[in-house]
């Protein structure tokens, strides 16, 4: 397992019930269904209403993994020419990536340093993490997620794709950030960081569609 094993931890579907909280419905939308929203590459997103709840620490069978530190390589070709990798994310640059065993890249986009530091505290301080996972021909994970957990993944429109909007349980660090996730093809994308869900729709618009 790499360094950064609590943003990688979402490639099985019980790992997704343990890592996804409650994530609320847009007014207009049920939960785990299509939105409303059919311009998927607007910066006018509408209100989302989620729900606050979360689980707490001694409720988790496996308890919360512990945040182990950041350790980045360069940003290589092969990642400079994946479909959404960007020059800048938000107006940051891209500090770095890792890499586990599985071949899932995350591109870490900052304005400080976020080497040597915890995950958490990372996007606490206004990270932006881009995730792309290999080429595979399992079902998306945002399908899996609209499958087996409608109630905690809210559907929002990114481009042409329906994404899934969802929110993770408190981390060691106490950080809770958001996911939008994307299947391009055979391959999918999971724009992660600590911003309100409008923003995160956004921000993922901006990434799609650049």
């Amino acid at each position: 397992m790499n360094t950064i094993r609590r943003l990688t931890n979402i490639a099985s579907a019980a790992t997704i019930a343990a890592t996804l909280t409650a994530c609320g419905s847009q007014t207009e939308a049920p939960q785990g269904r299509a939105s409303a929203i059919t311009d998927g590459c607007s910066q006018t997103v509408p209100k989302l209403v989620e729900n606050q709840q979360f689980s707490p620490a001694e409720a988790r069978l496996s308890g919360v993994p512990r945040s182990v530190a950041i350790k980045l390589n360069p940003v290589d070709d092969t990642t400079r020419s994946t479909p959404y990798f960007r020059t800048a994310i938000d107006g940051m640059a891209p500090e770095g990536q890792t890499q586990d065993l599985s071949g899932v890249t995350d591109v870490f986009y900052s304005k400080s340093t976020v080497d040597g530091s915890r995950p958490g505290d990372a996007l606490q301080a206004g990270a932006v993490v881009l995730r792309t996972y290999p080429e595979s021909d399992s079902a998306p994970l945002s399908e899996v997620m609209f499958k087996q957990f409608p109630e905690r993944a809210l559907a929002v429109t990114v481009g042409q794709f329906q994404a899934a909007l969802t929110w993770d349980d408190p981390d060691d660090t106490g950080t809770r950030a958001h996911r939008i996730t994307w299947r391009d093809g055979r391959q999918d994308y999971v724009l992660i960081a600590v911003r309100d869900p409008e923003a995160m729709v956004a921000l993922a618009r901006s990434v799609v569609c650049p």
